[in-house]
């Protein structure tokens, strides 16, 4: 009986600490489809991280002649939808900016993003690479976007014994 009351206040403490401690509601993430518009490893962009937000079809022309992607973007109803452009810069080859969540969370809304580094093991280009990547989703006029990024190591050969 007493682990049950102690799990009972368990989640009670958990449950308040998601809530905030005056009891208000954090808004609900609803999640935002997105469509990639292309991806690259050369673009030409002068900062080290790019987040770039695109709301018009003269602004995306600008800034797609600074990326060279292997297939052609796909095209866009800016009437319809805005664009998230990423990029980082990187010291060699082997590295991937992807998108992984669009949310609208209350009056925002939230891209989380990855950027994807080869183990050292990796045999990659020696050379440095800018990769990038363009998604399109729904225009939120009353929202604020923010970006969060995380990285992730990747392996290239399975280990021994896996």
């Amino acid at each position: 009986m007493r682990t049950t009351a102690s799990f009972a206040l368990s989640l009670l403490i958990v449950a308040l600490l998601f809530t905030g401690c005056n009891g208000e509601q954090q808004p609900t993430p609803e999640p935002i489809l997105f469509e990639s518009l292309g991806t690259g490893q050369s673009a030409t962009f002068e900062a080290d991280t790019t987040e770039v937000i695109v709301r018009s079809r003269e602004e995306w022309e600008e800034i797609k002649d600074k990326m060279r992607p292997p297939q052609p973007f796909r095209d866009v109803d800016f009437d319809e939808n805005v664009v998230i452009v990423l990029a980082r810069q990187a010291s060699t080859g082997g590295y991937s900016v992807d998108v992984q969540r669009v949310d609208r969370i209350g009056e925002e809304i939230v891209v989380q993003y990855v950027l994807g580094v080869p183990e050292d093991e990796c045999i990659t280009t020696q050379g440095r690479t800018t990769p990038f990547r363009a998604v399109a989703f729904e225009r939120v006029e009353d929202a604020e976007i923010r970006f969060e990024s995380r990285r992730q190591t990747y392996r290239c050969v399975p280990r021994r014994g896996l």
